[in-house]
């Protein structure tokens, strides 16, 4: 009966761990956008939230740089450190801006730790 109490008690830390992960991901992308959009926005939806290897730094490299391509982003924003073979955490986001009625769908790259947005891809 004790190892049933332990085994429940461990599978709910895990998932209550695992929600504020997410939650602070949310937090960390809508962030993200406040300081870097040129105007207001509307999240509409967070959708996949997920790690992977398969990010090359060539990738980042790439998605840092077409971030200048991306008109609604005032100035060139400032990244979270990547060093190679460090796994990520990725949210995909829809969101509209406030002047605009275009849904715009972007995945966002994070670091492990969920201290900063690594790259930024537009879907």
């Amino acid at each position: 009966m004790r190892k049933f109490l332990l085994s429940i008690t461990l599978a709910a830390m895990t998932l209550l761990s695992a929600c504020s992960n997410e939650d602070k991901a949310h937090s960390l992308v809508k962030d993200f956008l406040n300081d870097n959009l040129s105007v207001d926005f509307s999240i509409d939806s967070y959708q996949r939230f997920d790690s992977t290897k398969m990010v090359t730094p060539a990738a980042v490299q790439k998605m840092r740089e077409s971030v200048t391509e991306i008109k609604m982003y005032e100035n060139k924003p400032t990244f979270a450190d990547y060093t190679e073979g460090q796994q990520l955490l990725y949210l995909r986001v829809k969101f509209t801006l406030d002047d605009d009625t275009t849904k715009y769908v972007q995945t966002f790259y994070l670091d492990n730790q969920l201290q900063g947005v690594v790259a930024v891809k537009e879907n």
